[in-house]
């Protein structure tokens, strides 16, 4: 799961102190745009919590300029990305590269009733290489 927020301190300080998530990392991002992404190991879970480092630009400015609950996008590992691109365009589904923040490629939005679902290559933790 990859959620953008303006403030990751406030984020993992939530997430780490009072529901005992387990921070897993914390650097910086290019993709896709300059942001600091921490990842966080909740329940099972890794998420992504990302704040662009200028929230006015961006593909993740955009996202942060209307109303949201955080969630970015689902990403999801797969063992073979170019199989699945491959699946989804057979079903007549569009993917785009643009704006992913796993690194890889999703179905385009439009096409997901504007939902952004991600796919990368498997490497233990989905949103690390």
């Amino acid at each position: 799961i990859a959620c953008v927020v303006r403030d990751v301190d406030a984020a993992l300080h939530f997430f780490t102190q009072l529901i005992d998530g387990e921070l897993l990392s914390d650097e910086q991002i290019s993709t896709p745009q300059p942001a600091r992404r921490a990842l966080v190991r909740i329940g099972g879970t890794d998420v992504a919590i990302i704040a662009p480092a200028d929230p006015d630009t961006g593909p993740l400015g955009a996202f942060l300029s209307r109303p949201t609950g955080g969630v970015y996008a689902l990403v999801w590992a797969v063992e073979d990305e170019d199989q699945a691109k491959k699946f989804f365009e057979q079903k007549g589904l569009n993917t785009t590269v643009g704006d992913c923040v796993g690194g890889s490629f999703a179905i385009a939005p439009a096409d997901f009733q504007g939902a952004r679902h991600e796919f990368r290559r498997h490497s233990g933790h989905a949103m690390q290489d």
